[in-house]
């Protein structure tokens, strides 16, 4: 790309006008979206470019050494050691899919039965919160929400979940999954009481990763809580 567009590339929308890729589809979304994830990181992005010689994008993000008492490195039964992530089974897990839109709830159910979860449905917020509300406690294992929804959205949906008087729900893993990817829609997510947010399209093994990761922590939780009591 030209040194002129590498400035701006960065910008929602901008996309280069040239010969040889006006015909490529694309929104412009791309760039933007990397950097807002990079920014929430606390790092910082920039590009180098010269046309027809390449282009360079570099990085820079500070990231803490994990120490190795904090790596919820558990023995399993088989006497070997395993991360808390890769001790959930995903096959005795049930989870609610909040989606307004049919097809898209269709193929999102495909995936995560794929994954051995059981998979209950809801159209939007306010039918996932009568779910929830009518459920015995701990019956559901995380909640999957769509932000964008009629009736209430994902946003309002979180809330009204957190502000229940049952302690499951209080505490019930909380997954944004949405076109919503930008820094202040994941801060957004977070601040309504979500515990995670995946982008759409999906990427299954992040799905799968972001899902097995707060039930861990959960599971975590829990058993600091046993060892109080």
């Amino acid at each position: 790309m030209a040194s002129a567009f590498a400035a701006r590339v960065f910008e929602v929308f901008e996309r280069e006008h040239r010969t040889e890729v006006d015909e490529i589809q694309g929104t412009g979304l791309g760039m933007s979206i990397c950097k807002s994830i990079v920014d929430l990181m606390g790092g910082t992005i920039e590009c180098r470019s010269s046309l027809n010689k390449g282009t360079e994008f570099i990085i820079n993000v500070d990231l803490k050494l994990l120490e190795e008492d904090k790596l919820d490195i558990v023995m399993a039964t088989d006497g070997n050691e395993h991360s808390m992530r890769t001790m959930v089974d995903l096959y005795s897990k049930r989870v609610l899919l909040v989606e307004d839109m049919a097809v898209n709830r269709k193929i999102a159910t495909m995936q995560l039965t794929g994954l051995g979860l059981t998979v209950d449905q809801a159209e939007n917020g306010r039918e996932a919160l009568e779910i929830l509300q009518n459920s015995e406690p701990g019956f559901y294992d995380a909640v999957l929400t769509d932000i964008q929804m009629p009736v209430m959205n994902g946003y309002e949906a979180a809330e009204a979940i957190r502000n229940t008087d049952r302690e499951d729900l209080k505490n019930i893993p909380i997954i944004a999954m949405t076109a919503n990817a930008f820094s202040e829609d994941i801060r957004r997510a977070h601040k309504s009481g979500m515990n995670a947010h995946v982008a759409k399209p999906i990427d299954m093994v992040i799905l799968e990763n972001t899902l097995r990761d707060v039930l861990a922590e959960k599971l975590k939780e829990e058993k600091k809580a046993d060892e109080k009591i």
